[in-house]
């Protein structure tokens, strides 16, 4: 509606400040972890971390006993959504690791987009 104003309103000039991820999202660029990062930093610093944890000494084996998610992710708005087909039903292993983090980043980052 304030945009719609400040346009017909030739004289009136609004500042329309929006997070670089609301931006991103308006002229249709990518959105990427780093987006994520910039309101949720306790998420993509924990998917950083079980993205590289191979490089905290931890193998197939040990992963196993540390890591228990399923292949869901909590929204924004605290709704549980699937990454994939049946997807709590599906364990994240130290070989999957990688597309889980893919697949959260992907659900967070839509979870301001319109359903389509």
């Amino acid at each position: 509606l304030l945009t719609g104003c400040s346009l017909v309103q030739s004289e009136a000039i609004l500042d329309l400040e929006l997070c670089e991820h609301v931006w991103k999202r308006l002229v249709g660029c990518d959105l990427d972890e780093l987006d994520l990062a910039a309101f949720d930093q306790s998420t993509a610093s924990s998917l950083a971390q079980l993205r590289h944890i191979d490089e905290q000494g931890i193998d197939a084996e040990m992963f196993g006993e540390l890591f228990f998610n399923t292949f869901e992710a909590q929204l924004s708005d605290g709704s549980m959504a699937e990454l994939c087909a049946d997807g709590a039903a599906v364990d994240v292993t130290f070989a999957s690791r990688a597309r889980y983090c893919d697949l959260v980043i992907e659900a967070r980052l839509a979870g301001g987009a319109a359903a389509g």
